[in-house]
């Protein structure tokens, strides 16, 4: 099948704490049912990245797979009808706003996230047709629903109308999506207060956030609960909202901030192995290029126990393979 064709081609990294698998080339972020497809292109823009990846962790997080399947599956018992296309249409952009909107939630920026929309680009490693990829199609309806509360009354309309189609020929597929499309947010949601903001490593306030440009602005974290209290010895209602800018991405407070968060959120699927080695290059990097911007730490592609690190230095991005005690290597 498609699926596994692409998974082949692909390799198991981590990123930003999240298992993802890496595209060869260019080509715009996609997901299907656990797994992250993530291009070269994608993972190297520091600028966008988090966009993409929480757009795509929403898909997965949401199980929208199982919704694509069964909206294929209705498709192909009444292919002869075009009502049965246009609710599949339906189904597939509804998945997309929700994944924009739970992506939002995360404390990105939406005016920068839609610039972060306007910059994938479609093409390379073809997406397989179950998955959720990037399509300038839906592009437009997509903005247009990021800057205006959803109606109820138009989302319910688009499914009731389609029903009796798809309760007569695809065997009570209505009944089975109409389980799984959340509620619609409300027009207004209160606007969190108590909420301790970090920036750059330190802590900050409100005023001093406002004041940075979104595409400054190189990754957002909110940190909520338990783990909260852990990394900064007092939790808050609404949760902690640690950003990093550009200029400061390899400061000596952001990488401090960067270790007390790792200690308590290690990266998810990474072998014992894999985190060491990703830390012993970090640690390298952090000692011989101070003022390096680390864009990428992770497994080499076909290279078992060697590791891959992309930064910045003076301008010129430089790449360098590592062993597994971070010793660099030749390639």
């Amino acid at each position: 099948t498609t699926v596994r064709w692409v998974r082949r081609r692909t390799q198991r990294t981590v990123v930003l704490g999240q298992p993802v698998r890496r595209l060869a080339g260019e080509g715009g972020p996609f997901s299907f049912g656990n797994d992250i497809y993530l291009s070269n292109r994608t993972l190297l823009d520091s600028q966008h990245l988090p966009a993409a990846l929480r757009h795509e962790q929403a898909h997965v997080r949401q199980y929208h797979t199982l919704d694509v399947l069964l909206a294929q599956v209705a498709t192909a018992l009444a292919w002869p009808n075009p009502a049965a296309w246009l609710l599949r249409r339906a189904v597939l952009d509804n998945l997309e706003y929700l994944a924009d909107h739970a992506a939002l939630q995360t404390g990105l920026d939406r005016r920068a996230y839609q610039y972060s929309l306007l910059h994938q680009q479609p093409g390379g490693v073809p997406a397989p047709a179950l998955a959720f990829h990037f399509s300038f199609l839906t592009l437009k309806n997509r903005i247009t629903m990021l800057n205006q509360p959803a109606s109820t009354t138009r989302q319910l309309g688009r499914y009731l109308l389609a029903a009796p189609l798809v309760l007569a020929l695809a065997l009570g597929y209505s009944a089975a999506h109409a389980q799984v499309v959340p509620t619609p947010a409300p027009a207004e949601k209160p606007i969190p207060q108590d909420v301790v903001y970090y920036i750059d490593g330190q802590k900050s306030d409100k005023e001093s956030l406002s004041k940075i440009k979104p595409d400054d602005i190189s990754a957002i974290n909110v940190i909520k609960g338990p783990e909260q209290q852990q990394i900064f010895g007092a939790a808050s209602a609404d949760g902690t909202l640690v950003v990093t800018t550009k200029a400061n991405v390899s400061s000596p407070a952001v990488r401090a901030l960067g270790k007390r968060i790792e200690a308590v959120q290690p990266m998810v699927g990474a072998t014992p192995e894999q985190a060491a080695g990703v830390a012993a290059a970090q640690a390298y990097l952090a000692k011989t290029y101070p003022t390096a911007k680390v864009q990428m730490v992770g497994p080499a592609k076909d290279k078992p126990g060697r590791y891959h690190a992309v930064f910045v230095q003076e301008g010129k991005r430089l790449q360098l393979f590592f062993d597994g005690q971070g010793h660099p290597v030749q390639e």
